[in-house]
């Protein structure tokens, strides 16, 4: 039942998805098939022997080795703690041998690793009523649902709601079905009223909400929100009508755990993180690179009653770019044409146009 929802989302949001369902980044690297070519590719849709449905959605190279990735990681985080929550079963994906500092071999991939230092930190940031009471948690932008996982292990009482494309809410259905059979899990319905889904999502262990049902979340509050790597692949107005929702719904001493690149050009317009519209109630819990990506950022902050301006000061402090992306007569051209340019051709594009400095 829950896969043919998530599937009739998904139909539904290739039908409107050149009306403006999504940035051009993901116009043109989210997967289109026919839904019944999907269901026969879920049980493999993190195998890359061809091109897999969790492209961008996982990553599957990285500078280092899996050996020195991990050695890294357990330079940050207790290697019991990253040995329990390895996942490398379900969506055959890439796997790869590594050793641990006991001689243990042990399989991984770039992505769960990765995943494993995002939930070392979040769950080190909570208190321990937070950490054993039931707690409200939102990610924007969930990728195959590998992250809330973690959260759902280390956080039984957690109740756990993504809102994302429905492309990617159809893998995230699929992947914690599987890993937690006996768990409830609710996808939000593009047709019916909100007001008697909520009621049907309140209870449940994760709750699956199509990008186009912001309004959706605007009833409810939370105690916890992320947004891992998305942000810097969507237009200027998305990503402020989600601080929008952020910054109106999480409660009092809740936690916003933000990464992403310092820039990117995936957006209507190039997306810098010293630019994210964050309001002035917030204290700083830590500020820090990625350990995977030194141009990535994690900033981790906690939702307070009164202003700090320091907080605010510290954001537009951060490193930004001022080379110029593209004109603005030129702009509907471009964004009209790019979601069916090559690759190639766009990297191109990019280098061609860093040659000019913002007038």
């Amino acid at each position: 039942m829950n896969i043919d929802n998530a599937l009739k989302n998904y139909e539904t949001w290739c039908d409107e998805l050149d009306r403006g369902g999504a940035s051009w980044y993901w116009k043109k690297h989210s997967f289109k098939e026919d839904s019944g070519v999907l269901v026969k590719r879920l049980e493999n849709f993190r195998n890359i022997e061809s091109k897999p449905l969790s492209d961008t959605l996982d990553d599957y190279l990285s500078k280092m080795s899996m050996q020195e990735m991990y050695n890294e990681l357990c330079l940050q985080v207790d290697e019991v703690f990253v040995e329990g929550h390895l996942e490398n079963s379900i969506g055959n994906p890439p796997k790869e041998k590594i050793i641990s500092r006991a001689g243990k071999e042990l399989q991984s991939t770039f992505n769960d690793l990765i995943l494993i230092s995002f939930a070392n930190k979040i769950f080190n940031a909570l208190s321990t009523k937070q950490k054993t009471n039931e707690l409200f948690v939102l990610e924007i932008g969930g990728g195959y649902g590998g992250l809330a996982a973690k959260l759902k292990n280390l956080l039984p009482q957690a109740k756990i709601t993504i809102i994302d494309l429905p492309h990617a809410g159809l893998l995230q259905t699929y992947y914690l079905q599987r890993l937690f059979p006996s768990g409830q899990l609710y996808v939000l319905d593009y047709k019916n009223d909100d007001n008697f889904q909520r009621d049907s999502s309140s209870s449940s262990d994760f709750t699956i909400v199509p990008s186009t049902k912001i309004d959706f979340l605007m009833g409810q509050n939370f105690d916890l929100i992320i947004n891992s790597r998305s942000f810097m692949e969507m237009d200027q107005k998305t990503i402020k009508s989600y601080f929008d929702l952020i910054q109106s719904r999480i409660q009092v001493g809740g936690l916003f755990f933000n990464c992403n690149r310092l820039w990117k050009n995936a957006g209507d317009r190039p997306t810098q993180i010293s630019q994210y519209p964050y309001d002035d109630r917030w204290d700083l819990i830590s500020l820090s690179t990625s350990f995977f990506q030194n141009n990535t950022v994690e900033i981790f902050a906690r939702r307070r009653e009164k202003r700090n301006p320091l907080f605010l000061a510290v954001i537009k402090g951060l490193p930004r770019t001022d080379f110029l992306i593209h004109g603005k007569k030129f702009q509907g051209i471009i964004e009209f044409v790019r979601p069916y340019v090559p690759p190639v051709l766009t990297v191109t594009y990019w280098k061609q146009i860093r040659k000019f400095r913002k007038l």
